[in-house]
């Protein structure tokens, strides 16, 4: 818990990440997704993005919510940006669907390294898909 003066940080602070019930950063299974701070997404709103990982398993995971102008865009963005063929031995397991206009990717894995790695990759992918649907215009 967090004493009343925590939320006044100093301009040289960074935000503290939430902490899980044995105070090392990790999430109790029964606390769901933590929410991390919310990023810009292309079409100007909050990307939230959420990590979870619970004591009894060692399974990470991470929720990226990307918000576009139309479910259109969406669609294209996912079609785009799912793999054709999955490899034999997956390390990061990736879900997207969409949600509405919003596009939700869900990566789970075992190891935080490929998890990373994974998401890194993912996001100079969508960087470009983005681009490409913001200069050729709402499909």
């Amino acid at each position: 818990m967090q004493s009343p003066d925590a939320g006044a940080q100093g301009a040289d602070e960074q935000p503290q990440m939430p902490q899980g019930a044995d105070g090392q950063g990790s999430l109790g299974a029964g606390s769901g997704a933590a929410r991390a701070p919310q990023a810009p997404g292309p079409a100007g709103g909050a990307a939230p993005v959420a990590v979870a990982s619970g004591p009894e398993s060692k399974v990470l995971q991470c929720t990226l919510r990307v918000p576009f102008l139309s479910p259109l865009d969406a669609n294209v963005a996912c079609w785009f940006l799912t793999p054709e063929v999955e490899p034999r031995v997956q390390l990061v397991r990736k879900d997207l669907s969409v949600v509405g206009s919003d596009l939700v990717v869900v990566m789970t894995s075992e190891e935080l390294c490929f998890l990373q790695i994974s998401i890194d990759a993912f996001l100079d992918q969508l960087f470009l898909v983005t681009h490409i649907i913001h200069r050729s215009g709402s499909f």
